[in-house]
């Protein structure tokens, strides 16, 4: 604990007036001595690991597939989120593959695969297994099933009144599997293939780049002018759940004007997966139709449910005046004039393209979650006002890759931005005297964003810092070494240098370093305000929350790096004490900087060993620093992490065998009460940004 004068005079008063009143030898209680807390030698706090990626992208004839986005996220959801956590990204390379590595809380047991390529299997839930993944599209990932299904977390089910009724082409297995497909999967033109990757790409929203797909009076229903069979030939799902898709009629000349006016859905496909076995060319005849019938196709959401199709928890239709939103959000359904003939010849073939998330919600409006191509006798289906797809995707700087998949598109040299999550860096400030463990003495949450060229090689970083607390009365700076020369950065800006104990190079890095050190902030109480009285900001109860600062700090190099050469966030951080330049405080057995102070080292508490390459651990291997992959509540000033949290010590004694989750607010994994709480807010807030 750090003492403020007013405190220690408090403190001297309360001995002295107890020894006043010092009660006899024999009533005092035994001292109970506590075992101390300690590490094995080998541990190293690490609350990450890492894990090798593959990715291999061929087309169905074996042909690779260049410049193809390929993606590994935590979870799902953020496949929708403004700013997602990229565990990895990359394009592939001339032969189809693209490699490299994500990193992952430790008690990580999934992840989320996403190869930005239709026409195939090209997403995927896989539990994390071993220290090495791969992903084939169409396959997915190697080792294990072809995707692990998720289900809502409850069982949804349409209670609005007037629902159509299911009816069905025939009977289908346990597994959603029509039996009703026709024997031979046809082989779907890979021109086709590549028409639709480039106008209706994966995760690209329609509205902001093919915005006249949506045009008034474009045509979304089949118009029937002469009797006619149609088949229907399936080209992709990209969908996250198990939705079921279906067709309905009606006169053309007497259109449905609500949804009651549809009493029957005629089921296509029970389960749209390809977890089931469906391909990307399977066919279903739909059956024949008279002239003056229109056909309309519906997605039902969550339509295949725990072996059951049902009517799910809604209905998107050809109509789009039957969906929910407003108007602008109501189309999900588009219909297009296919730019590739079918097998058959005398046919004239259709496009139909459905977006399955809901429009006034969360969509990525890409209107590729279903995609299937209907064929009908040569001039059957009146046309006129069926839309065309795009010519081409639009490319500004000719780099090969999409403008919608370029994070700079008229940029030649960059090409995408890697996200990196949310996490805490935590400090005690005392090396080398052993602190109070309440790791509060500096907490700052951080996140990078990474930008690369299309080879992967790195061009700049942003990192954005959040001090949020100082539960010290030293004013102490925070910095970043980097595993290659200060030469190979062009420029810094955007850190807070309010003091003159640090010398700089021309290019902003530290100098007199061997590596590049980038300095975040020199002090870190000019950059927080604290409060009248009390020890530092944010750490202690009954005293006022100060707002947390941000400092968003650009690294440009001066030339692309190689992964190899730039490493990983958050890199090599230290703590520099009360602005003493060669006081530096790492992370557990990080080296130090070539301007740290190397008398320190071995001293009081602190059993570096710089001839073994031992550094920042006391004999029982305590740390002074933490790494907390996610935005951490930290304690309150005093309260030893080890009483905070449930599980620290569990992991720390068990040299991480254990507990690696110590660090997360669920139920039983804290003492709430030791746990900073803003004052006068009355609840614990997050600030990231």
């Amino acid at each position: 604990m750090k003492w403020s004068l007013r405190q220690i005079a408090m403190c001297m008063f309360l001995l002295a007036t107890a020894a006043l009143f010092n009660c006899s030898e024999s009533s005092t209680p035994p001292d109970v001595e506590e075992t101390p807390l300690s590490a094995p030698p080998g541990f190293e706090y690490d609350t990450r690991e890492r894990i090798d990626v593959r990715f291999e992208a061929f087309t169905t004839n074996g042909q690779p597939l260049h410049m193809i986005q390929c993606n590994v996220y935590p979870t799902a959801e953020e496949l929708n989120a403004s700013e997602p956590t990229h565990l990895f990204r990359g394009f592939t390379d001339v032969n189809g593959i693209v490699e490299g590595f994500v990193e992952l809380e430790k008690d990580q047991d999934s992840l989320f695969f996403e190869i930005s390529y239709v026409g195939q299997l090209n997403t995927a839930w896989a539990a994390v297994e071993g220290n090495s993944m791969t992903f084939v599209l169409g396959d997915g990932i190697q080792g294990q099933p072809k995707r692990i299904p998720k289900q809502p977390d409850i069982a949804f089910q349409r209670t609005v009144a007037g629902a159509p009724v299911l009816d069905f082409i025939g009977s289908y297995n346990s597994s959603g599997l029509p039996d009703y497909l026709e024997t031979t999967v046809v082989e779907v033109n890979n021109s086709l293939v590549e028409k639709l990757n480039e106008t209706l790409p994966e995760q690209v929203s329609v509205v902001d780049y093919f915005g006249d797909y949506l045009d008034d009076g474009n045509e979304t229903h089949i118009i029937i002018e002469e009797t006619t069979d149609l088949t229907l030939t399936f080209l992709h799902e990209g969908a996250i759940f198990d939705h079921l898709l279906a067709y309905y009629t009606y006169p053309t000349d007497s259109p449905p004007g609500s949804e009651s006016d549809i009493d029957t859905l005629t089921v296509i496909l029970p389960r749209v997966s390809y977890d089931i076995g469906l391909e990307a060319g399977h066919q279903i005849n739909l059956g024949t139709f008279e002239k003056g019938t229109s056909v309309g196709f519906a997605a039902v959401l969550f339509g295949w449910f725990f072996g059951n199709p049902t009517t799910g928890t809604d209905i998107l239709y050809s109509d789009a005046g039957f969906n929910p939103g407003d108007v602008s959000e109501k189309p999900h359904n588009l219909l297009f004039k296919s730019p590739v003939s079918s097998a058959k010849q005398t046919s004239d073939d259709y496009l139909v393209a459905i977006e399955l998330a809901p429009r006034n919600f969360i969509s990525d409006e890409d209107f590729n979650d279903i995609l299937f191509m209907v064929s009908a006798d040569e001039g059957a289906v009146n046309d006129a006002a069926v839309a065309s797809l795009a010519n081409d995707a639009p490319d500004c700087d000719n780099d090969g890759i999409a403008d919608f998949y370029d994070a700079f598109p008229c940029d030649e040299n960059a090409a995408l931005q890697v996200w990196t999550n949310w996490s805490t860096v935590a400090f005690d400030d005392e090396w080398p005297s052993l602190g109070d463990l309440d790791y509060n003495d500096l907490i700052i949450d951080y996140r990078f964003v990474v930008t690369c060229d299309y080879d992967l090689d790195i061009l700049d970083f942003i990192g954005t810092f959040v001090l949020k607390a100082q539960g010290t009365e030293k004013s102490n700076g925070f910095a970043l070494e980097l595993p290659f020369s200060p030469d190979l950065v062009a420029s810094v800006s955007g850190n807070e240098i309010t003091e003159n104990y640090i010398s700089f190079n021309s290019n902003g890095t530290e100098s007199g370093q061997d590596n590049a050190v980038i300095v975040i902030f020199d002090n870190g109480l000019a950059q927080m305000t604290p409060p009248d009285s009390g020890i530092g900001i944010n750490t202690e109860k009954g005293y006022r929350f100060q707002s947390p600062d941000t400092i968003s700090v650009q690294v440009v190099f001066s030339e692309p790096l190689s992964g190899a050469t730039f490493g990983w966030p958050p890199f090599n951080p230290f703590l520099i004490v009360n602005q003493e330049r060669g006081r530096e405080i790492h992370f557990n057995n990080a080296e130090p900087t070539n301007l740290a102070d190397g008398s320190l080292f071995g001293s009081e508490d602190d059993a570096s060993d710089a001839a073994t390459g031992t550094y920042y651990r006391s004999s029982g291997n305590l740390t002074w620093a933490l790494d907390i992959p996610k935005v951490w509540e930290y304690p309150f000033e005093g309260d030893a992490t080890t009483d905070a949290y449930t599980y620290f010590s569990a992991w720390v004694t068990s040299g991480g065998a254990t507990n690696s989750d110590w660090y997360n607010n669920w139920s039983g994994y804290q003492d709430e009460s030791k746990i900073y709480t803003p004052f006068g807010i009355g609840k614990r807030i997050v600030i990231r940004k």
